[in-house]
């Protein structure tokens, strides 16, 4: 009689154990869906002028709103890899949340061929691509 009470007992916590693993699974796989950013995608033109060895960038990224100004820096991570980081800045009160395409256009010393842009808006990364490539 006892070893059945306590055979019953493990059974019923182990079916508990498994039942809260998958709800613990499903729902912690749609919550981090649901926080997952998908990435910007950034269409970038880069006319390289060999006179200077520089590739001028440009584009349009969207900011959060109206009021939101952009500012790039840009840094050399490795050989021919340079990341370009964005960020806004201004006062948002008053402001309608509703992104605001932004132009910006920046100059990249860096060599003629070989080179990668990556780039981040505000710590967040962005499919930064380039579309179109000009000469001088």
């Amino acid at each position: 009689m006892g070893n059945e009470v306590v055979r019953r007992l493990l059974l019923i916590t182990a079916v508990i154990s498994l039942i809260a693993y998958g709800a613990y699974l499903f729902f912690a796989s749609s919550v981090q869906a649901e926080t997952e950013k998908p990435l910007i995608t950034v269409e970038v033109y880069d006319f390289i002028d060999s006179t200077t060895k520089t590739h001028r960038l440009s584009g349009i990224i969207m900011v959060p709103t109206a009021c939101h100004e952009i500012h790039v820096k840009t840094e050399e991570k490795g050989p021919g890899i340079y990341h370009l980081y964005f960020t806004t800045f201004g006062d948002v009160h008053g402001c309608a949340p509703e992104p605001e395409p932004r132009a910006f256009r920046t100059v990249v010393p860096a060599p003629l061929v070989g080179v990668r842009f990556t780039a981040s808006l505000d710590w967040h990364p962005l499919d930064f691509i380039i579309v179109s490539q000009a000469r001088s």
